[in-house]
């Protein structure tokens, strides 16, 4: 069971942002322990996210319009693609916020 500590929020300095909990999956517990003074003294947002909260259809629907317009839209993605094979010289690399992407290469 996830607990939210009660304490922790009557204590520290207002909360000036709000607090999103967003649910994914059950591994923590399937019930969730939350106070009404939670409710009464913090903006607080639930939500809940995982491959059962959208039909497969409407997601994969989503996925696809989402990659359509990713190209089109200058979309672009800081990534160096980095073959598996020099994984020990990249990880001490620093490529200025560029992230390492390894790649494998049948050939090698």
């Amino acid at each position: 069971m996830f607990r939210l500590n009660v304490k922790t929020l009557f204590t520290s300095p207002p909360i000036e942002q709000p607090i999103r909990l967003v649910q994914i999956g059950s591994v923590s517990g399937e019930t969730i322990a939350l106070p009404s003074a939670v409710l009464r003294s913090a903006p607080i947002t639930l939500m809940g996210s995982g491959l059962g909260s959208v039909a497969p259809d409407r997601l994969l629907a989503a996925i696809g319009a989402l990659l359509e317009a990713a190209a089109p839209g200058g979309f672009k993605l800081a990534a160096k693609p980095v073959p598996l094979s020099e994984v020990e010289q990249a990880w001490a690399r620093d490529d200025g916020g560029q992230r390492i992407v390894f790649t494998v290469n049948a050939r090698q």
